[in-house]
């Protein structure tokens, strides 16, 4: 027995269940091929999961059909274990669209959006509207775009990343129209960015992989904003403290800790209990926590809690949200300083200048430039992982930083494109 039930024309899925007889074949699996029957289309093939002894089911939606909506020939296969197939029987199915909305995000900086069996209470409507806005701010930036019929009932939008003044989330609602009646009949969420610029949407994702490598485990958009790294936790080099989400060291934990001083005096005041103002201002934070190369400002110490107080404080947090954007920024304009044009490349090179500093992602770049490859964020991280003589050292490349670059491109190449 074969049945298509569950047929749903707003979300677009089906629910192919077989119930299998008594067969001279053994069974190592049971299939289904698809296709618009009115349309010659290609066949998509199912395979349906065992659900009782001799029941099996598949669920499809028509985004795997081409987005086609109409009447569908469906043939039930077994197959042997060793490949034979063995027709079953067939049927055919109906799927008719009801306000079903498709989103195209091919392109970074447009989304062209598609909704099929436009209707307004079970009637068909003669126009529909897609007011389209990012997210952040809310709807300042808000535009009416005019739907195009396509033909009965289909309607169709592109809203475009340059009509708009940010980027990042965006929202569109729809709404159908019959004479004076009016009503919204569906609402889509997804992502706008200008290619290739490091605009609202990249610098989220570059704050999001620092916070992430440094003190969030690995694990993107996560961070630890009251972190405490005593001197010498990592390195023969590390002659301080290292704080906060960012991982900022010696004299730039110092600014942090003087920016957030700044953003909320009274606050800073009413927190400090150690007296970590005064150090601010007369201590050498080159070598703050440290001596005679031993850590002597120990997590857990006086100190050591007001000051993740501090900087997991809201004034704190907002510093440094603040301060990475702007460091990353910075950053990239440097990147770019350095004759690398390509987006990715010059964010992976971000993030090596938040590890090392300056002059380490300038000789990266003179490493893959002197291997004679072209400057993409692949080519860096090979040049820079090849080049890298103390594998066991603490350099960028040293093979302990391996996992956090790999990271890092994972990350740009799956929420960039």
């Amino acid at each position: 027995a074969v049945q298509i039930q569950n047929i749903n024309g707003h979300t677009g899925n089906f629910e192919i269940d077989v119930e299998l007889g008594q067969l001279d074949v053994d069974v190592a699996k049971v299939m289904a091929a698809v296709w618009a029957e009115d349309q010659g289309g290609s066949i998509c093939w199912f395979d349906l999961s065992q659900k009782a002894d001799r029941s099996y089911q598949a669920v499809g939606n028509v985004d795997q059909l081409s987005g086609y909506f109409g009447t569908y020939a469906v043939h039930i296969y077994v197959e042997d274990e060793e490949g034979g197939k063995t027709f079953l029987r067939g049927t055919t199915f109906v799927i008719n669209a009801d306000n079903y909305i498709s989103v195209d995000r091919s392109l970074n900086d447009m989304c062209t959006i598609t909704i099929y069996g436009a209707n307004l209470y079970g009637q068909s409507v003669d126009r529909v509207r897609f007011p389209s806005w990012s997210v952040t701010d809310g709807q300042d930036d808000i535009i009416w775009y005019e739907g195009v019929k396509l033909s009965d009932g289909v309607f169709q939008a592109t809203v475009n990343r340059n009509n708009h003044a940010k980027s990042g989330e965006y929202l569109t609602h729809l709404y159908a129209y019959i004479g004076n009646s009016v009503a919204m009949i569906g609402a889509v969420e997804y992502s706008l960015y200008r290619s290739g610029e490091f605009d609202e949407h990249a610098q989220e994702v570059m704050h999001n992989i620092i916070f992430a490598v440094e003190t969030g485990g690995q694990i993107y958009g996560n961070a630890r904003y009251n972190d405490f790294t005593q001197a010498y936790t990592n390195s023969d080099k590390e002659t301080a403290i290292t704080i906060g989400a960012g991982g900022w060291f010696a004299t730039e934990a110092q600014r942090l800790l003087r920016l957030i001083r700044e953003e909320d005096p009274v606050l800073f005041a009413q927190l400090d209990t150690a007296g970590i103002s005064e150090d601010v201002d007369n201590e050498n934070w080159t070598y703050y926590g440290s001596e005679n190369g031993q850590a002597t400002l120990l997590k857990g110490s006086e100190k050591a809690v007001c000051i993740q107080a501090l900087i997991s404080s809201e004034a704190g947090i907002r510093v440094q949200n603040r301060l990475v954007d702007e460091q990353m920024c910075r950053y990239v304009e440097e990147a770019k300083a350095l004759g690398v044009t390509d987006l990715k490349a010059q964010m992976f090179l971000a993030n090596v200048r938040h590890l090392g500093g300056y002059g380490p992602m300038e000789w990266v770049v003179e490493c893959c430039i002197e291997d004679g490859k072209a400057l993409t964020m692949e080519n860096l991280w090979t040049s820079m992982r090849d080049h890298t003589e103390n594998k066991a050292g603490n350099g960028v490349g040293a093979d302990k930083y391996k996992t956090r670059h790999e990271k890092v491109m994972l990350w740009l190449n799956t929420y960039l494109d």
